[in-house]
């Protein structure tokens, strides 16, 4: 008998049993009250033993006060150090973010250069993430207190090489300060469940989005109010938990004009099994359907990963992105060259784009197009990459269209110890990829170095 690591107990002792009012969908209406009364009964439901539901929490809230209480969440820690290590300050959540955040990155397909709004930013990890990846990135967040603590995360965690500084937008609660289609991706992390206006919140997010772009968003689930901790964070610091129901924001996303939901399924919990287990897995056996009861309950009772889509846009069509990126290298040069330490010498190249991308010319930051070479000793495996890099001459022309070819000269630098040598020339497309890694044939040169 195999032993599994289910996490269904974790899961249940986790949330407490849900109030008979979530399917009663009770509604509250305190527009009658003054705001002493409020406040009076604000105190009321927060020292009371009952559970608080919070859609009574929001009806005595406005979405101004809850931007308050967002801001003193965040201006009342007095050590952010936990903050600034997110998503590595805890070991109990390090898992989960990085499992979502992987699932978020494969669901946006971001672009280098791509506007990318943080939407409830928080601490900024995800930003800062992002921004390593080549994104604008524009962090936004309620609390101005929080904002302070995203930029205190890039100045002691600086990005190495070229990176767009990002830009930071305190969020009114209501709208945001964007032109209309400027944004190509929203992500929204563990946030948009602290909205007490969520259809309001998703027509703004239309609104900023282009035309193809996404919105993602990764909350807990639909009984989120009622667990033990939820009903901690509303009591203690009168902060939104609200349950996420993905038909009702689906219904708020197609009012907005969003054309397609995807939901993601996935299961951030541990599920080890032994040989013959794995091999059962794989031939459809009962772990098959171990494995997928396992992955419902989690779904059932913790993460909703989903995405929200603008129409269907255009896919890039550029060396922006690794897809069709394909090279054909002629060198007008012997296979196997004889020369001296430190003689430089010059190649002609000939070069086709063979692929289905325009390349892009070296005066753009993300996926222009480079030469570039690795240098191997023909008797050792040791490999100096990138030993060599060179722009492709396409700047007059503004890049390079699949099925055009380019010629040109090149001074090639010589190892500075004798040995034979292979060159391996290949082009790499700036902070995407190189051409080898997607499938296009690199070209060899060989060289024998003698001492001068």
């Amino acid at each position: 008998m195999s032993i599994f690591k289910s996490f269904f107990t974790k899961k249940e002792n986790s949330v407490s049993i849900p109030h008979p009012n979530l399917k009663l969908k009770k509604s509250f209406n305190y527009e009658h009250l003054n705001s002493e009364q409020k406040i009076e009964k604000r105190k009321e439901i927060i020292s009371s033993p009952n559970p608080i539901d919070v859609r009574e929490l929001m009806a005595l809230y406005s979405v101004e006060e809850l931007c308050e209480t967002a801001e003193d969440y965040y201006k009342n820690i007095d050590d952010v150090s936990g903050l600034l290590r997110k998503p590595y300050n805890a070991i109990s959540e390090t898992p989960e973010l990085l499992s979502i955040f992987s699932q978020i990155i494969n669901g946006i397909k971001p672009i280098g250069g791509m506007d990318i709004l943080d939407f409830g930013a928080g601490p900024g990890w995800a930003s800062h993430a992002l921004s390593s990846l080549g994104a604008k990135m524009i962090v936004s967040d309620a609390s101005a207190s929080a904002l302070k603590i995203v930029e205190e995360r890039y100045a002691k965690n600086p990005i190495p090489g070229s990176f767009v500084k990002p830009k930071f937008l305190h969020f009114d609660g209501r709208n945001l300060s964007l032109p209309t289609e400027s944004i190509d991706r929203i992500i929204c992390i563990d946030a948009f469940h602290h909205i007490p206006n969520p259809e309001e919140i998703i027509l703004e997010m239309f609104r900023v989005l282009k035309n193809g772009g996404i919105a993602a968003f990764a909350e807990p689930g639909p009984i989120h109010s009622w667990s033990l901790g939820a009903q901690y964070e509303m009591r203690k610091h009168q902060v939104v938990e609200n349950d996420v129901i993905i038909e009702d924001i689906w219904a708020m996303a197609q009012k907005a004009g969003f054309s397609d939901l995807k939901l993601a399924l996935f299961n951030t919990s541990p599920f080890y099994v032994g040989l013959n287990e794995f091999n059962d897995f794989l031939q459809n056996g009962i772990t098959t359907q171990q494995y997928l009861q396992s992955s419902q309950h989690y779904m059932q009772t913790s993460r909703r990963l989903f995405f929200l889509y603008k129409g269907t846009g255009e896919a890039i069509k550029d060396s922006r992105s690794s897809d069709g990126l394909s090279a054909l290298i002629e060198l007008n040069s012997d296979s196997v060259l004889n020369l001296r330490t430190n003689e430089k010498f010059t190649v002609k190249f000939k070069i086709t784009n063979s692929g289905s991308q325009k390349w892009l010319p070296a005066s753009q930051s993300f996926g222009s197009v480079w030469l570039g070479a690795d240098l191997q000793e023909k008797q050792s495996s040791l490999i100096k990459s990138g030993y060599f890099t060179f722009p492709l001459p396409i700047e007059e022309t503004g890049g390079l269209l699949p099925n055009k070819t380019i010629e040109f000269e090149c001074e090639i630098p010589t190892p500075e110890t004798p040995g034979n040598y292979i060159y391996q020339f290949d082009l790499v497309s700036q902070q995407v990829a190189w051409f080898k890694n997607v499938g296009s044939l690199p070209k060899n040169l060989e060289l024998v170095i003698k001492k001068l």
